[in-house]
């Protein structure tokens, strides 16, 4: 019986070599962007967000164990964008209207599950390691005070202002999607056309629409207790690949 299982085994090893092979290639795309924040949500009018994109490219290697099942890992530079249009009240109650936004750099590095190699699904997990973040900000009004939760705020323009410091240096996240595999040359040379949505798991923290982190003095105990920030992003991804036999 133990020779049974031995031979079992060997033969499954050879099979999976016989079927295995290694896939490098360059991979890109564009995403629709989101830094998800409850306490952005809840704010209405004040901190509306509007529809963003962004990007992404980079490089990726594979090996499949068989024509059904492969890992993956890729090494991304990706882009999230995102953008606020909004209003704050001065001392006479009128609405003063600006619009601002976030442009946040990440490295990620995906390791990824594929289900079926010609046509996919894919699962898996990322590291997320914030790059650069910048904030922008334009009032109507260029400058002036306004009262947020009883306290005045001194507002004004801000041009690309780095915020990095905001933000965790680090996250991780999960991702699942979906794609098909084109022949080019001989099995060799592939286009891959897929799917992919990402999304950061732990609180990166950051900032809100105005520019203000958790700590800021202008959020209440309970805006507090809702800021967390969690960037999701996911579009369409091209890949070209080589096949290594």
């Amino acid at each position: 019986m133990k020779k049974l299982g031995i031979i079992i085994f060997l033969n499954f090893i050879f099979c999976l070599g016989v079927n295995s092979q290694f896939i490098v290639g360059l991979n890109g795309g564009l995403n629709s962007t989101w830094l998800i924040n409850k306490q952005v949500f809840d704010q209405g009018a004040e901190q509306d967000i509007e529809a963003s994109f962004g990007n992404f490219f980079g490089f990726s290697a594979s090996y499949y164990f068989s024509d059904n099942f492969g890992i993956e890992i890729n090494l991304n530079s990706t882009k999230i964008n995102q953008k606020y249009l909004g209003s704050v009240k001065n001392f006479i109650n009128n609405d003063i209207l600006y619009n601002s936004s976030i442009s946040y750099n990440s490295n990620d590095i995906p390791v990824i599950f594929k289900f079926g190699q010609w046509s996919y699904f894919e699962l898996g997990g990322l590291i997320h390691l914030v790059n650069k973040v910048t904030y922008n900000r334009t009032f109507i009004d260029p400058s002036g005070f306004a009262l947020i939760n009883g306290n005045i705020f001194t507002y004004s323009n801000a041009s690309n202002i780095a915020v990095k410091n905001k933000f965790k240096s680090n996250g991780y996240g999960v991702l699942m999607g979906f794609g098909t595999n084109f022949n080019l040359i001989n099995n060799k040379l592939l286009l891959n056309f897929g799917f992919r949505v990402n999304y950061i798991i732990s609180d990166v923290y950051g900032i809100n629409g105005l520019g203000f982190d958790k700590e800021s003095s202008y959020l209440s105990d309970e805006e507090k207790a809702n800021f967390k920030t969690n960037p999701l992003y996911g579009g369409l991804k091209l890949s070209l690949l080589y096949v290594f036999n």
